[in-house]
């Protein structure tokens, strides 16, 4: 796991797919990065998400820091594999969600939910897929997950909300078959939190961070360029 950032007041880490930043309720699958780092958590992302999380070294500045978030002032751009293709370029995704709305504790669009605001654009399209950045203002659980399923889009290997299991060669590249059991290219959400920026809490300088993609997505995007292109 590599650090992209650290001074003496927060530490920004390269989180890989299936490690939690902080104790999950349903989850006992192995200690947590905050168990791990003995930091302060300064915002968690889902532990099949991969990229950028951020600690506090102390507790003022896990205070300053969520002050910040608090106040829509973290700039935070997540990319999606998203299934099908949307008809939009750009979209400004503000339907309320209402965290475990039901019985699988999902996120839903419910007209009782919070306030929610996720920015869309799509960066890239494929034949039947396409990679989408998600900037989330607010930061409901599954937020991005929820909004995207939500708008027919699910995200790839999100069986939780509906973007089914994973993407394989079989579905993209013609004639192809596989010689026994097929492995997926990605076998997990396809959501990387990709960048962050803000204000420095301590010092005003701005920090600015992107994390590259993991080896799983990297490799889901050359297959559909080259098989899934339009």
């Amino acid at each position: 796991m590599n650090s992209l950032f650290s001074d003496p007041h927060l530490l920004i880490l390269d989180k890989p797919a299936g490690l939690s930043v902080i104790p999950e309720r349903y989850d006992n699958g192995g200690p947590s990065l905050a168990e791990i780092t003995q930091l302060y958590p300064v915002h968690r992302i889902d532990k099949e998400t991969s990229g950028i999380v951020m600690f506090a070294r102390s507790a003022e500045a896990q205070r300053q820091l969520s002050r910040l978030f608090e106040e829509h002032q973290v700039h935070k751009v997540y990319h999606a594999l998203v299934n099908g293709v949307p008809e939009w370029q750009a979209l400004d995704c503000d339907q309320p969600l209402m965290i475990d709305a039901d019985r699988r504790h999902r996120t839903r669009v419910h007209p009782e939910g919070k306030s929610s605001h996720t920015g869309l654009q799509v960066l890239e399209r494929f034949r039947g897929y396409a990679l989408v950045a998600a900037c989330p203002t607010t930061g409901r659980t599954h937020q991005i997950r929820a909004h995207l399923s939500w708008l027919g889009h699910p995200i790839v290997g999100d069986e939780l909300y509906g973007g089914g299991e994973g993407l394989y060669l079989s579905r993209i590249k013609r004639g192809y078959r596989a010689h026994g059991l097929e492995k997926p290219l990605i076998a997990r959400v396809a959501l990387h939190a990709f960048e962050i920026g803000f204000e420095h809490p301590i010092d005003g300088s701005r920090v600015e961070v992107r994390s590259d993609y993991p080896e799983d997505l990297k490799l889901a995007l050359k297959q559909l360029r080259r098989y899934a292109g339009r």
